[in-house]
């Protein structure tokens, strides 16, 4: 039988194992610089992208504004035109027209030709 090892420690002697440790610490640092930089670039990257959707937001609510003022602006007139042809027209000589346009309507109902199947 072969003798027995003895255990293996995991402690060494102080002789530059710290130098070791440095340039492999110092590697993590620049991986993790380069990363720090890669999440600047995205983020500036999103940051310019919701700028430019902000300032398409600003003009379309600007568009729809104007459209809503231009709107109203058009319904105040015709609203002012109704009033005047309102005050314009007797009473009674709106009735007459709305009479008028019913029997109009009735009479077209009434005579209108009927097609009557010949029977034999």
């Amino acid at each position: 039988m072969a003798p027995k090892k003895p255990p293996v420690t995991h402690t060494q002697p102080d002789t530059g194992a710290e130098e070791e440790e440095e340039p492999s610490s110092a590697q993590g640092l620049d991986r993790s610089a380069g990363e720090i930089a890669n999440l600047q670039r995205m983020l500036q990257h999103f940051m310019d992208i919701q700028q430019r959707k902000d300032d398409e937001w600003r003009r379309e609510a600007s568009r729809q504004d104007q459209r809503w003022r231009s709107l109203q602006h058009q319904f105040g007139l015709l609203q002012e035109e109704v009033q005047k042809g309102r005050r314009g027209v007797p009473q009674d000589l709106e009735e007459q027209q709305t009479s008028t346009t019913i029997t109009a309507a009735a009479r077209t109902r009434i005579y209108r030709p009927v097609a009557v199947a010949e029977s034999h």
